[in-house]
C-alpha cells in the first residue's frame, strides 16, 4: 500500500454517464479510466482491488478471502448475490464490481449538476456580464474554444452538459517529474521498493473486449469532464492538464493564471511554427511566464 500510482485517478462523479466503448466513425470514444481500457463501470471497479499500487491485493480470491473476514460485510454480500458464488473467486469480485456501479449510477450525489452553470440552464440563476463574457470565450472557436473537446451544450449521452465528447486526445504537454512513477529509477518513499510497474501499453483494456489501440490513439488519454473537477490529475505528455502545475484552483474547475499563461504560450508558439519539441522545451524552461495574463485570457 505504499506505491504511489503513476497517474492521479479520476473522479467517480458523473463516471456512469460515460458511454461504453465505441468507434464513432473510426474515433474511439467512452470507455472508463484515462485509457478507456475497461468496457463498463462494472470492470472499471473491480480493478482498484487487484491494483498493486492502490488495494494491492494480489489476486480476486485475496479479495474475496478479506471479504469472508468481515462478517458484517460478508452478511450483507450474501444476502444479495448469494453465498455459492464465493467459490468462484473472479464471479464474486464482478459481483462486488456490480454491487459498486449500481451505487454509483443510482445514488444522487454521484450526479449533483449543483453548480451556478446548472442553475442558469434551468433558469433559476442569472449569470454576471463577467461570467458571460467568460462562457462566450469558452465557446468561441476563434478564441478559448474550450468547447471543442469540453461541450458546455448537452450531447447524445444525457439531458445536462457534461462539458466531455469523451473522445481521447494527445494535446502534448510535458511530462511531469512531481510524479514519483515518471521518474527514472523511482523507489516508493516509504519502503524504498522499486516503481517498475509502470505499464509499457497503457492503453490496454482490463477485459479486453475492444481492439482498438493504433499508433495514433496509444499516447492519447480520454477527454475529462470539467464538473466538480478535483486539483490536476494528469501524469504526462499523455494528458490534458499536466501536474507539473496546478492547473485548477478550486474543485469547481476554476483555471489559475498559470494554466492560461502556459496554454497562451503554446498557442503563440505554434502560429510561429515551432514543433511540438520546442514548444515543450520553451515551457519546461519558464518563457511562458512572461505572457501577458489578459492577453491569455481573452487569446487575444
Amino acid at each position: 500500500m505504499d506505491l504511489p500510482g503513476f497517474r492521479n485517478a479520476p473522479s467517480l462523479v458523473y463516471a456512469h454517464r460515460t458511454p461504453a466503448f465505441f468507434l464513432d466513425d473510426e474515433t474511439p470514444t467512452g470507455g472508463f479510466f484515462r485509457d478507456g481500457r475497461a468496457s463498463s463501470l462494472e470492470v472499471q471497479a473491480q480493478q482498484p482491488f487487484i491494483s498493486e499500487f492502490e488495494m494491492g491485493n494480489r489476486s480476486a480470491a485475496e479479495v474475496i478471502t478479506r471479504l469472508q473476514a468481515s462478517p458484517a460485510t460478508l452478511e450483507l454480500f450474501v444476502a444479495a448475490f448469494g453465498a455459492q458464488v464465493l467459490a468462484d473467486p473472479d464471479a464474486a469480485l464482478a459481483d462486488i464490481g456490480s454491487a459498486l456501479s449500481a451505487y454509483e449510477t443510482e445514488a444522487a450525489e454521484f450526479s449533483p449538476f449543483s453548480s451556478k452553470f446548472d442553475a442558469w440552464l434551468a433558469g433559476e440563476a442569472q449569470l454576471s456580464a463577467r461570467e458571460l463574457n467568460g462562457l462566450a470565450l469558452y465557446n468561441n472557436p476563434g478564441k478559448g474554444n474550450c468547447t471543442a473537446c469540453h461541450p458546455s451544450q448537452a450531447q447524445r449521452y444525457s439531458q445536462h452538459p457534461l462539458f466531455t465528447d469523451f473522445t481521447y486526445n494527445n494535446i502534448g504537454v510535458p511530462r511531469s517529474w512531481n510524479i514519483a512513477a515518471n521518474l527514472p529509477g523511482a523507489t516508493s518513499p516509504v519502503s524504498g521498493a522499486a516503481l517498475d510497474y509502470l505499464p509499457q501499453q497503457l492503453n490496454r483494456p482490463a477485459d479486453a473486449q475492444y481492439p482498438y489501440q493504433t499508433h495514433a490513439y496509444e499516447l492519447a488519454a480520454k477527454i475529462p469532464t470539467v464538473l466538480h473537477q478535483q486539483p490536476c490529475y494528469c501524469y504526462c505528455d499523455r494528458m490534458g492538464h499536466n501536474s507539473l502545475h496546478s492547473c485548477f484552483e478550486n474543485t469547481h474547475g476554476a483555471q489559475c493564471s498559470t494554466c492560461l499563461k502556459e496554454l497562451y504560450y503554446s498557442y503563440q508558439q505554434h502560429k510561429k511554427g515551432k514543433t511540438a519539441a520546442q514548444i515543450r522545451a520553451g515551457i519546461i524552461k519558464g518563457e511562458w511566464k512572461q505572457i501577458d495574463l489578459l492577453a491569455a485570457a481573452t487569446m487575444d
